[in-house]
């Protein structure tokens, strides 16, 4: 995608270069107000899993969500087979998992972890 609004942008005269701008702004605007509705549609626990996956720099193990939550493997592992269902997040093998979407990541850090 990135090559393609790269590539328009190279053909666009110059002065028409704000509105390509425009374009992608908004682009990024409708990916964001995905991303809430998304996250509004979650349950309070799906949420806490989420957030408990935060803490790991790239893949979390179910085992480890589950000491964070203070819940059992077979609980949490309830609610990480409903997030790979919904595509939020993926089975990455070995027991790990990791979000499918790295902006999504983002979004709930920016949410629930401000700085």
């Amino acid at each position: 995608m990135e090559q393609v609004k790269s590539k328009a942008n190279d053909l666009l005269p110059k002065e028409k270069s704000a509105t390509f701008t425009g374009i992608t702004g908004a682009d990024e605007d409708v990916e964001h107000m995905i991303l809430d509705a998304t996250i509004n549609d979650l349950s309070d626990k799906d949420i806490e899993f989420l957030i408990a996956m935060l803490q790991d720099e790239e893949r979390s193990k179910t085992v480890d969500i589950a000491a964070r939550m203070n819940v059992s493997s077979s609980y949490a592992g309830q609610y990480k087979r409903r997030l790979v269902k919904l595509g939020i997040i993926v089975d990455s093998g070995k027991g790990r998992i990791e979000f499918a979407f790295p902006l999504f990541k983002e979004k709930l850090k920016e949410r629930y972890l401000p700085e």
